[in-house]
């Protein structure tokens, strides 16, 4: 049976205000009541007690107590007891099981969340609370055939008319995987199905999942501030899973009381990047999409294979382009000059090197890449020295990686002399016979290490590498390099203001934040990737003005940690 010839799914139990589900995993009924007091399930739609520490307590004097929680809970809730087969940790018996789910279906639950495995051996019959049936397994494959052949089984288990779901959640730590699990989902019967990937790779299925029709997903609870010696709540055991807070983040957060959800008539972009989720670019680009009143997601993805990843998403119309930081700038510029690619603006030919990627025209939906770090890093080293034009300056740019590449092109564009050094002189080397090649001019190279970089005197000195991200190390920029009034850029905006900025505005240089630099780009690179999205509208410099400023205040909670992605 195939996924398009499934019957229409009976009606949900009831209204449910959205889909988040944020999972509540404590050793004590009293500390469920305790999360739910410090406000852990506050930014939920539904919230999923997972019982796996306590049923002794609910096969005993704690029914009641539950009862209370599910009250307390007041939206929707969701009983389950997981072991290894649901990355849950209850090993008692699966009578036991069954006797937890029914004490919970007895303090009214809306659903009971079952391993269909195990769904005979709980005895769950008589019982009329609707189920989630689900499954956590391997797949020998993420591939149509192998999750229609789940969802068969599943879908026999569905009673007629009790508001039943399926819920395949396949592990896997392929980007790729996911782009399959979703155009796969979004084939499926609508409000019939939850479906999402686990794996820290694939943390991103969760914030795509409702677009393709997905009726629930599944968050971390919201961190608790409030100072305490222990949280009540346990850390989450499934792989990938994020912040309630994150997720709202990305998703736009709430216009006034409504909560910003995505949908099937969403379009989606990504910023792809291995390792990723040390960026910012889908939140701050979330903000800018709900000021401007756009429907569109902009997830993080770890692709494997950047090329696949790349060409299946080309592939789907709802996709509009993607972000791209490193390792893959240069593997960009190729897609965008081989067999589906429509070509490279100037700067990112000259360069090498493109941060975005996107679709022209239907049907072919050729790739087409631009460079928006190199007239990013310009405007605001242009903005420090208070002059367009370089010409007469000297510049250093430490790095000899994509950003590095831009960093170049853009101060020997406006006429500064550029030398590039790194750790690796060859590395330098390349970099800069290529650029001198490219735009036809001298570009020195140096060793970090050498007294030749240490004589050296820039007027503006641009530091690219991640040395200094949260505090871990610091470029090697000499003192002597310091001086009053040079200009100092720094890539690195987490933290705010690095060891390096630091140091140069105790020097009197001039330091500029990479955040500046990064919020600068995001937003050329916005008006690229969603310009359809703006087509036929008029966005007023007010408008514009908004978006930013929103980008902005989107960037600085997720620096303070009040939107980070990171889970318990």
């Amino acid at each position: 049976m195939t996924s398009s010839a499934f019957p229409s799914p009976a009606p949900a139990p009831g209204p449910i205000p959205g889909p988040i589900v944020v999972s509540l995993l404590c050793r004590t009924l009293a500390a469920f009541r305790e999360a739910l007091d410090l406000g852990a399930a506050a930014d939920a739609d539904v919230v999923e007690f997972r019982l796996d520490h306590v049923a002794r307590e609910l096969l005993g004097p704690g029914a009641l107590a539950f009862g209370a929680l599910v009250d307390l809970a007041g939206r929707p809730t969701i009983a389950a007891i997981h072991g290894s087969e649901g990355f849950g940790t209850y090993g008692g018996s699966s009578a036991d099981r069954g006797r937890v789910l029914a004490a919970a279906a007895g303090a009214g639950v809306t659903y009971l969340d079952i391993d269909a495995a195990l769904l005979g051996e709980a005895r769950l019959d008589g019982l009329a609370t609707p189920r989630i049936l689900s499954t956590h397994r391997e797949l020998p494959a993420i591939d149509d055939a192998s999750l229609d052949a789940v969802a068969d089984e599943l879908d026999a288990l569905v009673r007629p008319g009790a508001g039943d779901l399926v819920k395949i959640v396949p592990a896997t730590e392929r980007a790729e995987d996911v782009i399959v699990l979703l155009d796969w989902l979004e084939r499926r019967p609508a409000g019939s199905t939850i479906a999402f990937a686990s794996g820290h790779a694939s943390a991103f299925s969760r914030m795509a999942a409702p677009a393709f029709g997905s009726v629930l997903v599944y968050a971390a609870p919201a961190r608790i501030e409030e100072p305490r010696p222990s949280s009540p709540l346990l850390a989450s055991a499934a792989p990938g899973q994020l912040r309630v807070s994150h997720l709202r983040a990305v998703w736009g957060g709430r216009d006034g009381s409504q909560a910003r959800v995505p949908g099937r008539a969403t379009r989606l972009a990504a910023v792809c990047g291995r390792p990723i989720g040390h960026s910012a670019s889908p939140v701050t680009h979330a903000a800018a999409l709900r000021a401007l009143g756009a429907d569109a997601l902009f997830l993080p993805v770890a692709p494997t294979s950047f090329t696949t990843f790349a060409n299946a998403v080309r592939q789907h119309p709802r996709w509009v382009g993607l972000s791209v930081t490193a390792p893959f700038k240069l593997k960009a510029i190729e897609l965008a000059t081989g067999e589906h690619g429509a070509g490279a603006d100037a700067a990112s030919s000259v360069i090498g090197a493109a941060n975005t990627l996107y679709f022209d025209a239907e049907p072919e939906r050729r790739f087409t890449a631009s460079n928006t770090d190199a007239p990013a890093i310009g405007i605001v080293i242009a903005e420090a020295v208070v002059a367009e034009d370089f010409a007469g300056l000297s510049a250093v740019v430490i790095g000899a990686g994509g950003a590095a590449r831009a960093a170049v092109h853009a101060l020997a564009k406006r006429g500064a002399a550029v030398t590039v050094a790194a750790r690796r002189i060859e590395a330098a080397r390349a970099l800069a016979t290529e650029m001198a090649a490219s735009m036809d001019v001298g570009v020195g190279a140096a060793d970090l290490r050498s007294d030749a970089y240490r004589d050296l005197r820039p007027d503006i000195i641009v530091h690219t590498t991640p040395l200094g991200t949260d505090g871990i190390g610091e470029p090697e920029v000499p003192a002597e390099h310091l001086r009053p009034g040079v200009a100092v850029l720094d890539a690195v905006y987490r933290p705010r203001e690095t060891a390096l900025l630091r140091r140069a505005a105790a020097a009197g240089a001039i330091p500029i934040s990479g955040e500046r630099w990064f919020l600068l780009q995001a937003w050329l690179q916005h008006g690229t990737l969603f310009q359809d999205l703006y087509a036929g509208r008029t966005l007023t410099p007010e408008l514009e003005e908004a978006a930013q400023r929103a980008m902005g205040d989107a960037l600085g909670r997720w620096l303070s940690g009040e939107t980070s992605s990171q889970n318990p």
